[in-house]
């Protein structure tokens, strides 16, 4: 995509068919800012039609649940659920879009849990998206429960230090990342994890 050749630039966004969403989107928001308008355009449309992908099949599940009882809701819900939770994760929806798209996945998946309360799937997802509303202090005890509930600490780590951060406690962020068992499993995390490592 660095090329400066316009064709190898528009196959390098037509390329992003083959690739998985979390790969291609961040691709496709960077020809946004191609110089050429059939470049930005079509990367654009990709990007409208996976957005448009999902949101129909939140409609379509939204109206399924209408119809089940409760004791048929639960993969419903959970699909609901990760849905609204894929659109922000793949950076699909911004700013105030992404905040009501947000706090329609937290209504779902308190719904969830208002029947499951000790599914591990719904309290992790639930602790995932208080952590991105900001909601620092009630994603961490979110985060503890899915713990509680047989998650495995090392997985949670991550975010147990983003929210350490956040709330100003340095050497709880460093303690933490140097408690990580695989800090490879991590690699973009790499320079972050020696950083702190290093620090005071």
């Amino acid at each position: 995509y660095r090329s400066k050749s316009y064709h190898k630039r528009l196959q390098a966004v037509y390329a992003t068919l083959k690739l998985k969403d979390l790969e291609a989107v961040p691709l496709l928001h960077k020809a946004l800012k191609d110089p050429v308008d059939d470049i930005r355009l079509l990367a654009y449309a990709l990007l409208d039609r996976k957005e448009n992908h999902l949101s129909k099949r939140i409609l379509k599940n939204k109206q399924a649940l209408e119809k089940h009882d409760h004791s048929n809701s639960k993969i419903l819900i959970l699909r609901i659920v990760n849905d609204y939770w894929e659109l922000v994760r793949l950076g699909l929806i911004q700013g105030e879009a992404q905040t009501h798209v947000l706090n329609m996945a937290r209504k779902y998946v308190e719904l969830g849990l208002k029947q499951y309360p000790q599914d591990l799937g719904f309290n992790f997802l639930y602790a995932q998206i208080l952590l991105k509303l900001k909601y620092f202090q009630q994603a961490h005890e979110q985060f503890r429960k899915s713990e509680e509930l047989g998650m495995d600490r090392n997985n949670l780590l991550i975010y147990y230090a983003e929210i350490a951060f956040h709330n100003h406690q340095h050497q709880e962020v460093k303690r933490l990342l140097q408690d990580m068992e695989f800090p490879t499993n991590y690699p973009k995390l790499s320079a972050i994890t020696q950083f702190w490592q290093k620090a005071n």
